[in-house]
């Protein structure tokens, strides 16, 4: 009776918790400051490194609400990235294409595909504006490999050079394939139990029939 309890927990309770833990694993995520010397210096711009394996994504969350700040956000390839360190200069100012997802006041969220960079400026309709980009080596299909967040930015306050922006880099975790372990493993569990049960029931019988004859 309590394996088959342990198997029902399995199936109700621990592949939920699990899916919902682990559907998503956290690289980043906080306020970031960099310089202004990120628009001509590669080194200065903040940058997080993530892998995707095949049908995986990278989910992108940024956000700018300081004024006289703008931010540009774009993904490069491990290669591109290294080439571009080597530099150290002002380039590149875009990368590899992402889905943008972009929720204006006053209406629905517009998605927009195939996009090389973003940006999100001090005044104009994109201040203080949130968007959400999903990755997955292209804006099509995926393509495996390992990639960098970058962002640059300006301060048109004077005297101020500080550029500050939210992020929060996610990719997919193993939430989905635990998940469906566990339920395996929980069936197993209670299909396991269940066999015992009738062949118990049918060997008693036998067992009992031929006390009988004798």
């Amino acid at each position: 009776m309590i394996t088959i309890v342990i198997g029902i927990l399995l199936i109700s309770v621990g592949a939920p918790l699990f899916e919902a833990l682990l559907s998503k694993l956290t690289l980043d995520s906080g306020t970031k400051i960099i310089s202004e010397d990120s628009m001509t210096t590669f080194s200065e711009r903040y940058s997080q490194p993530f892998t995707l394996q095949t049908d995986q994504t990278c989910y992108i969350e940024f956000s700018n609400y300081s004024p006289n700040v703008t931010v540009y956000l774009f993904i490069l390839t491990k290669n591109e990235y290294d080439y571009y360190k080597t530099l150290d200069g002002s380039n590149p100012t875009s990368g590899e294409n992402f889905i943008l997802y972009r929720r204006l006041v006053g209406s629905g969220p517009i998605v927009t595909t195939g996009l090389t960079s973003v940006t999100i400026a001090w005044s104009g309709s994109t201040y203080g504006n949130y968007v959400f980009l999903e990755f997955r080596g292209n804006n099509l299909y995926s393509i495996p490999g390992e990639y960098y967040v970058m962002v640059r930015g300006t301060n048109a306050f004077g005297g101020n050079e500080n550029v500050q922006f939210n992020i929060v880099v996610r990719v997919d975790g193993p939430g989905d394939m635990l998940a469906n372990l566990i339920v395996i493993a929980g069936i197993l569990v209670i299909s396991i139990v269940g066999l015992i049960w009738l062949y118990s029931i049918f060997y008693n019988k036998d067992g009992g029939e031929k006390d009988a004859k004798r």
